[in-house]
């Protein structure tokens, strides 16, 4: 449920992201009308009422969250306690990145790594757990526990930083074939696609008579040869693989058995 301001606040800010006559008009109403919208994140629920709006990662509403936080300067910083005999009880400092992987088939996800507190060891457990935990997290009271992390902090990203490297050095390294078999697929769909409309083109181009047709025919033989030629660069551009990360949020968390 949205005050006036507070609707002028989100329209506004959903539409500095462009493309705001894409809307989904249940979403404009729910946004510009005075009563309350229910909203879900679950693709369960949005299945079986359609009358809820449904919230993707590709959702303006998620889109203008992503937006504003984006524009932050500094990473979220967060301290948290959470409950489980899933992971080893213990201090940890942990952060989360995006990986962008920049490929012919190019992919955005969270990663989650987190090291102990204690010796920056790696956390694989609470590393691999972070994300189904954190729903069910409490804030964590740092006051007793301030001088124990600033013993390691900076031990402990640093450990972060290598991890982080490494493994996306490995999840390059692991792209990379997978990558050249989609790519030579991808080029070869292309090419047998580009000479089929090539051969029909100028097969119409020998038969016409009339000069209209002719010009017509010619200067859509160089629109296909153009468009081809930029289809084939975009690919070769996805040749060498990369995966970008942005650290978007890091901090302390506590992990107490279970209750």
């Amino acid at each position: 449920r949205l005050g006036e301001n507070g609707r002028r606040d989100l329209m506004s800010r959903i539409q500095a992201l462009g493309r705001s006559g894409s809307l989904p008009t249940s979403f404009v109403r729910a946004v510009e009308g005075p009563g309350e919208a229910i909203l879900t994140f679950d693709q369960a629920t949005a299945s079986e009422r359609r009358d809820i709006e449904f919230v993707t990662p590709v959702h303006p509403l998620a889109r203008a969250a992503a937006s504003y936080w984006a524009d932050k300067a500094e990473p979220l910083l967060g301290s948290f306690m959470v409950a489980t005999d899933r992971v080893e009880r213990g201090l940890y400092v942990f952060a989360c990145e995006v990986w962008e992987t920049i490929a012919v088939r190019p992919d955005l996800r969270l990663v989650c790594l987190a090291v102990s507190a204690g010796d920056g060891s790696f956390a694989p457990a609470l590393s691999g757990e972070f994300l189904r935990l954190l729903p069910d997290a409490r804030a964590l009271d740092t006051t007793h526990r301030v001088d124990v992390a600033r013993e390691s902090i900076a031990r402990c990203f640093d450990e972060l930083d290598s991890l982080s490297d490494a493994r996306r050095r490995e999840a390059i390294r692991g792209l990379e074939t997978s990558n050249e078999l989609l790519l030579g697929r991808r080029l070869a769909s292309l090419e047998a696609f580009h000479e089929s409309r090539q051969q029909r083109i100028s097969a119409e181009l020998q038969a016409a008579a009339e000069p209209r047709i002719i010009r017509m025919k010619t200067s859509e033989l160089s629109r296909v040869q153009a468009d081809f030629e930029r289809r084939r660069a975009v690919l070769e551009r996805a040749r060498q693989v990369e995966v970008l990360s942005l650290r978007v949020a890091a901090g302390l968390v506590e992990v107490t058995g279970a209750r």
